[in-house]
């Protein structure tokens, strides 16, 4: 696709053999029309709940506000695809409510990953941080039970993100973090259960 449609990142893409084909714009989902993107990612059952449909997929959103967005699109036939916005949830709220830190001003959420029960979210403001949420399942709904902080080093611009668990049962992360100033940076961390 022409280079103007990757940027800012607005549009899913979805690979068809061995060309790519734009199936989505974001800022047409009912209760995102203003939203600006900065990361998402595949989010699987366990963390974003079932998908209503067997062509449909959910995908977790951050971007220039304090809140995730769970995202659900289907994929017409027609190569074209529908989305509807599943559910938001505000980390101000959470971080308050569960770590304590309430009047942080949160404008940029950058980058966003999903491993089993956990969203990952990198802060770009003020504090580089990563956040950890865990995601419970009660009979009504999904809520972020749990956060753990991370700090980050202070350069501007961390924005890609990856996790994943390292052995199963274990509470210890692999991540990956990518920055505008620092390149790429490979950790582990353990978060409490």
């Amino acid at each position: 696709p022409p280079r103007s449609t990757l940027f800012p990142y607005t549009t899913l893409f979805r690979s068809v053999t061995s060309e790519v084909s734009k199936f989505l714009e974001f800022n047409n989902v009912k209760g995102l029309e203003r939203f600006k993107p900065e990361g998402f990612s595949f989010c699987p059952s366990a963390v974003c709940g079932n998908s209503t449909g067997a062509n449909n997929s959910r995908f977790i959103l951050t971007g220039l506000t304090p809140k995730v967005h769970v995202v659900e699109i289907e994929v017409k036939s027609d190569g074209d695809g529908k989305g509807k916005l599943v559910e938001s949830f505000d980390v101000t709220s959470v971080l308050c409510n569960l770590a304590g830190r309430c009047g942080d001003n949160i404008t940029k959420l950058s980058g966003v990953s999903v491993s089993d029960n956990a969203i990952h979210v990198i802060n770009d403001d003020n504090t580089r941080e990563l956040w950890t949420f865990r995601m419970i399942a009660t009979s009504r709904k999904r809520v972020l039970s749990s956060v753990d902080i991370y700090n980050l080093p202070n350069v501007a611009g961390w924005e890609g993100i990856s996790v994943r668990n390292v052995a199963a049962g274990n509470s210890s992360l692999e991540i990956v973090l990518a920055s505008d100033d620092m390149g790429f940076e490979i950790g582990r961390a353990s978060c409490r259960e």
